[in-house]
């Protein structure tokens, strides 16, 4: 009967993230076992299924059951592909929100990265972000997380610190130059095709606060107000910053001083208020926390210093007992937060608000319920104003508030009102007015007026140094090309800006150089540089610089006046950099794991010799005593960018300096090593510097199997199967065990480790092992390979399943025993046998014909086994457990059994496998012993037992089945009997013969060597009756023709039926008992019985 084969629940299907799946099977009692790498299932396999398996990859599923009493069954196959979804990965704001226009400044003091994927069975995500600018690298731990049962989110808050003096690599802080792009990227592990990144500019934050004073809880600006409470307030470019408290001073100054600061409350992001409360009269005490005015009326102060950025700002007011009438216009942003004068406001938002308000009495609806408002936009450049823009915008009167408001769109970066528009490159002033009117609604005659920057965020401008390849600055550059990046709107396209450039040294000063643009505030010139050349000329156009010097550019912005500068060494050979890299894609990289075969030294320097591939040095050391160096080499001729291929790999043993290798030592005791590596160039005086992390993580084994390596049917060979991948290196092994009894066995001694694909094979042919060991020894334990330790310091086992079929161990033939025993009457000669030991147990229970051999071949010759025959014996093979067997063998002459030095192999026609259903080697085993023959070949006694029946009393000694061999016994006048030959050429020679007397017993001695016998006569009760000597052979007997046969020479013992006193012994059985004794000393013991009657 057939097991039932097992059954997948859910059968093969896709899946997103993760799947898990079941599996059964009809048959009561049975075991599962499966594989997940597609390899064939056997019921040694130490994967037992017992619990639902859970999949996190594309997976082929194979599985087949068993059980006692049944045949294995039929293999299952199902496979499961993963279809995911890409995953993404963004830099946010601590809250989770994307940064608009995917922007940062240094005003924000965090960042979060998230990662969405569909990828199930990561233990950890890690991403790595790196400063395009800076030096600073982090390498955050997302320990967040969430699943949605179809994607999962990983996500981490980082401090990043914008425009930070100091870099320091590793402290989950992002620490960055202003401006600069930070860009996150993370390779998911378990599919490195997939490989997701995203970038964030980060850029300098523009703090403007508007300080005022407010009489109302809308915030509208008062520019005097009456006793009681009045409440300042601040607006703010940026939104509160963790950490830090905004305060604002107020002082009143007419009649006395009095100074209060108040700890403002941020009401919505960017704006910040507190109220003031106001007592006229009195002494004025500061610090009281009530601010005291002159009765008579008296001047308010409010100062606002920002936290941060330390921006001083200023907001007035006037105490009057009498209230003032009020009018006032402003623009305000998109939101309703006015606008501080003069302040910076984007065309990006799209449009902005104004409002006018008026000391109208709330409740009565004005007679004028819309005022028309002239907007003037200035266009300037270099300070001048070069266009007008003149427009009318309608305000609208909001019920019962006194106020009127309107929004005016801009667009393209300028004000378009109607079809008017200004060129977009500008920065524009914006001016409003409107009339004011008086409680009565007429006209008063004053203009109320407002203005605005209209402009984006002021930058810094980015200034860099370099030759006319893009490289960089050394003492070979004959030209330096100035690269300016300025704001777009700075200037008209195609509009030259100037800079300053002068050399340190030399004193030289040209000024101004003017760049042309491409009206995208990109700016570009080379500049020809004369080195040592006389006296420097100020304001030819061309620097001279000494031979060591310094190269300085300051360039000032002609609208915003913002300075910008850079700088270059000049001087021999110039500086020297160097950064690791990636092979890919030559990317930065600061750590590398030991899948990876090699990765860069990337080297940068101006080159040594023009018109030709120079080559550089790159030094490489580890704190474990690796000391190496590399090539690098010019990628071209005056590149000046050289590069540097780094193999490397963890080993077991120390590095080994100077092989071009770079080595890292495993620490067998930790689930990871890390190995900081130094780089470093030297070129004169000049050096480079870079480190990168070399690091091995334990990667645990899923299963192995034993497995012969050379065929010779023998374990000699593991082969292990990984949880991941290994692409290529070390397999960290601690040890391998024969039996699951950890540690007690001995530790293995390994002569080789070998990779590829997603196996490890491990050389264990080496001691401690038993060469011929495979599969499952008589202790009932598999063979197991233990790894190193995991992360609770424990050995990691794994079982290892056979492969390899079973063999002749060991062939001994043993002699017969010495003391043989009666069949019937005569004495049989006890064959000797043939004892077999097999690597392990067969799977039958008949063993006819298990056993072939051969002669004169060399065992581990796999030809051998094609001539082979069967063993002869008197019996087939007997065995009690399958792996050790008892052949009895015919050693006659001319019986053909094998002997001493022979080959014996096992049947290999598929009907003897071993327990996991391997087939046996077609290898041998050396039949060994001690070389030695029986020389007494049999025994057979005259008369017989059944001589003492009446009337049986003539006895001719022939043997029928040799006519050849027939002779007779004859008593001589001495009473010795003689040996008569047969008959020959017709003639009777036998006549005048008579049979043997009754008072003569013999015994027929077969033998192949000659010998002296010491011959025993006992009674059935085992007295002694009588003893004598007698020798065989010593007279030419072996050559007498007439005394051969197949058993050997013919020899013959007689007794004349008398004790050792010389008195006639009765009727009855007497047992002879005959001790050989052989030339070389070998003795050999027969016994036999003869019958006796008495008449």
């Amino acid at each position: 009967r057939e097991t039932q084969p097992p059954a997948a629940l859910p059968t093969g299907t896709s899946f997103v993230s993760q799947i898990t799946v079941g599996l059964a099977t009809a048959t009561a009692g049975a075991r599962i076992n499966y594989t997940l790498d597609g390899s064939m299932p056997q019921p040694s396999l130490p994967l037992v299924y017992t619990d639902s398996i859970t999949m996190y990859s594309t997976t082929v599923l194979k599985a087949v059951a068993s059980t006692t009493g049944y045949l294995r069954s039929r293999i299952l196959t199902e496979t499961y592909t993963r279809t995911p979804f890409p995953s993404r990965l963004q830099i946010l704001d601590v809250n989770g929100n994307p940064f608009p226009n995917r922007t940062v400044t240094d005003a924000v003091g965090g960042l979060r990265v998230l990662l969405n994927t569909s990828q199930g069975g990561l233990g950890g995500v890690t991403v790595v972000i790196r400063s395009r600018r800076g030096a600073d690298v982090e390498n955050p731990v997302l320990i967040n997380t969430t699943f949605d049962n179809q994607t999962h989110d990983y996500w981490n808050n980082l401090v990043l610190r914008a425009g930070a003096p100091t870099v320091r690599a590793g402290n989950d802080t992002l620490e960055t130059p202003l401006p600069d792009t930070l860009v996150a990227v993370w390779r998911n592990p378990l599919d490195t095709n997939e490989v997701v990144a995203d970038t964030l500019f980060v850029a300098p934050g523009f703090s403007v606060s508007n300080v005022f004073f407010s009489n109302s809880l809308g915030g509208s600006k008062v520019d005097s107000f009456p006793a009681g409470t009045t409440t300042v307030y601040v607006v703010d470019s940026t939104r509160s910053l963790t950490g830090f408290v905004y305060r604002v001073a107020v002082s009143s100054s007419i009649g006395g001083s009095d100074l209060e600061t108040y700890v403002l409350n941020e009401v919505r992001p960017g704006v910040f208020s507190v109220a003031v409360p106001v007592q006229p009269g009195g002494v004025k005490v500061s610090g009281n926390g009530t601010l005291q005015v002159s009765a008579a009326g008296d001047q308010l102060l409010a100062t606002f210093i920002h936290p941060v950025y330390g921006d001083t700002s200023y907001g007035v007011a006037g105490y009057n007992q009498a209230p003032q009438r009020i009018a006032l216009l402003r623009f305000l942003d998109t939101l309703g937060v006015p606008l501080a004068p003069s302040s910076f406001y984007s065309p990006a938002n799209g449009r902005i608000r104004i409002r006018y308000e008026d000391d109208w009495t709330p409740g009565i609806d004005p007679q004028v319920h819309q005022k028309s408002l002239r907007l003037v936009l200035n266009a300037m450049r270099g300070g001048q104003r070069f266009a007008v823009d003149s427009e009318v915008a309608i305000l609208s009167y909001v019920q019962a508030s006194g106020a009127w408001e309107g929004t005016t769109p801009l667009r393209d970066r300028s004000l378009r009102v109607l079809n008017d528009t200004v060129e977009s490159q500008f920065r524009g002033e914006l001016q409003g007015f409107v009339a004011s009117h008086n409680n009565a609604g007429a006209a008063d005659g004053n203009t109320e007026t407002a203005g605005l920057l209209i402009a984006y965020p002021d930058q810094s401008a980015d200034v860099t140094l370099t030759d006319t390849r893009g490289n960089s600055v050394g003492r070979l550059t004959d030209s330096i090309t100035f690269s300016l990046k300025d704001q777009a709107f700075t200037l008209l396209p195609g509009a030259p800006v100037s800079v300053r450039l002068s050399c340190q040294n030399s004193g030289d000063i040209e000024d101004p150089i003017w760049l042309p643009g491409d009206g995208l505030g990109n700016y570009v010139l080379p500049i020809p540089v004369r080195k040592e050349e006389g006296a420097a000329a100020a304001g030819d156009g061309r620097l001279q610089c000494l031979a060591s010097d310094v190269i300085l550019v300051d360039y000032t912005d002609p609208v915003y006046g913002t300075k910008a500068n850079a700088s270059a060494t000049w001087g021999s050979p110039g500086f020297v950099k160097i950064r690791f890299a990636s092979e890919v894609d030559t990317s930065t990289i600061v750590s590398i794991s030991d899948t990876v075969p090699r990765f860069l030294a990337m080297v940068e320097t101006p080159s040594p010799d023009r018109n030709k591939i120079d080559t550089f040095w790159v030094r490489l050391t580890t704190a474990q005593g690796e000391l190496d160096s590399v090539p690098a080499v010019e990628t071209g001729a005056n590149s000046g960018v050289f590069k540097a291929f780094i193999p490397f790999q963890f080993t077991l043993a120390a590095p080994v300096p100077g092989d071009r290798n770079i080595e890292g030592q495993l620490n067998v005791t930790a689930t990871t090593t890390s190995v900081p590596l130094t780089g470093m160039v030297r070129r004169g005086v000049d050096s480079g510097q870079a480190v990168i992390t070399l690091f091995a993580q334990f990667n645990p084994p899923r299963l192995g199997y034993v497995q012969d390596r050379n065929g010779d049917g023998r374990a000699d060979w593991v082969s292990l199967s990984f949880a991941k991948p290994l692409t290529r290196g070390l397999a960290v092994l601690d040890s391998v065990y024969w039996n699951s009894e950890i540690p007690a066995n001995r530790r293995s001694a390994i002569a080789d480790i070998a990779s590829g694909g997603a196996g490890v094979t491990l050389d264990v042919s080496s001691a401690p092992f038993p060469k011929y060991l495979t599969g499952l020894p008589r202790i009932g334990k598999p063979p197991v390979a233990k790894l190193p330790f995991d992360a609770y310091f424990r050995g990691v086992p794994v079982l290892l399943a056979d492969s390899v079929g079973p063999v002749p161990q060991v062939a001994i033939k043993h002699p017969s025993d010495l003391t043989t025993y009666l069949v019937g009457d005569e004495v049989r000669y006890q064959p000797d046998t043939l004892v077999i030991s097999v690597s392990e147990p067969l799977m039958l229970q008949n063993w006819n014909g298990v056993f072939r051999f051969r002669g004169g071949v060399n065992c581990e010759d796999p030809s051998a086994h094609l001539q082979t025959q069967p063993v002869m014996g008197f019996g087939e093979p007997r065995s009690t457990d399958g792996m050790n067997f008892v052949v009895p063998l015919d050693n006659r002459p001319g019986a053909g059994a094998p002997q001493i030095g022979d080959c014996i192999f096992l049947e290999n026609d598929g009907r003897f496998t071993d327990t996991s259903g391997n087939l046996p080697s077609i290898l041998g085993a050396v039949l060994v012993g001690t070389g030695s023959e029986k020389a007494i070949r049999g025994m057979l006694g005259y008369p017989p037992v059944s001589g003492i029946n009446p009337g049986d009393r003539a006895y001719q000694l022939a043997n029928n089945s040799d006519p050849s061999s027939r002779g007779r016994l004859q008593q001589d006048a001495g009473g010795r009997l003689k040996w008569i030959p047969p008959v020959e050429s017709g003639q009777d020679n036998g006549a005048g013969y008579v049979p043997m007397p009754d008072g003569i017993s013999a015994v027929e001695v077969f033998a192949t060597e000659r010998f002296t016998a010491r011959v025993h006569i006992f009674d059935q009760l085992g007295n002694p009756v009588k003893a004598w000597t007698e020798k065989f052979g010593y007279n030419g007997e072996f050559s007498n023709a007439n005394r051969r046969s197949q058993n050997g020479a013919r020899a013959y013992l007689q007794w004349d039926q008398r004790d050792s006193k010389g008195q006639l012994v009765g009727t009855g059985v007497y047992v002879w008992k005959v001790i050989f004794t052989l030339d070389d000393g070998r003795t050999e013991i027969l016994m036999t019985r003869t019958g006796l009657i008495r008449r």
